[in-house]
């Protein structure tokens, strides 16, 4: 299985520990208790506040999951960071429809790529020539999504390299 989880080191360092650090601002900012952090990667968040928060890592790569399904776990906010990038969108409106199922009254937290000209620069800068190798939908496909299914609550622009925003399912009223 190819490794797709994010590099903390060198200047990718301080941008993805700034988003980190961002993300642990709105769960702490919106008390949420119990977080499931999907596309766990390396489990940098679980590193960062685990002591105060109980978070459930979860992957598609086994050696970085402690479960092997998110379906039978509670939690109350789902941190979706830089993951659904490699996804297709109709595999996107899929995972979405299965949290939708289980809580509709569930927020998450996602940080989207803008894989835009500044990206593609320090791409070339850092000598990470395949950064955007597996990317399966672009910024403007993940918010044109996101806008259609998604109360916006917040959103935030990182170093013009990643949108982050906190949302939460529009429900019908049918």
């Amino acid at each position: 299985m190819k490794d797709l989880s994010t590099d903390y080191s060198g200047f990718k360092g301080y941008y993805f520990n700034k988003i980190i650090n961002d993300i642990i601002h709105l769960i702490e900012k919106n008390k949420h208790k119990v977080v499931l952090d999907y596309g766990c990667g390396k489990k940098v968040l679980d590193k960062k506040i685990s002591k105060k928060y109980k978070i459930l890592n979860y992957d598609i790569n086994p050696v970085f999951s402690n479960y092997k399904t998110r379906n039978n776990r509670k939690y109350d906010v789902v941190v979706i960071n830089h993951v659904l990038m490699y996804l297709n969108i109709k595999d996107i409106n899929k995972i979405f429809k299965e949290f939708y199922k289980k809580n509709k009254k569930l927020k998450f937290i996602i940080g989207i790529g803008k894989q835009n000209f500044l990206s593609k620069i320090l791409m070339l800068l850092t000598l990470n020539f395949k950064a955007h190798q597996y990317t399966k939908s672009t910024y403007r496909e993940q918010m044109n999504f996101l806008q259609r299914k998604f109360n916006i609550i917040s959103r935030k622009n990182i170093l013009n390299l990643t949108t982050l925003i906190y949302v939460r399912f529009k429900v019908s009223k049918n």
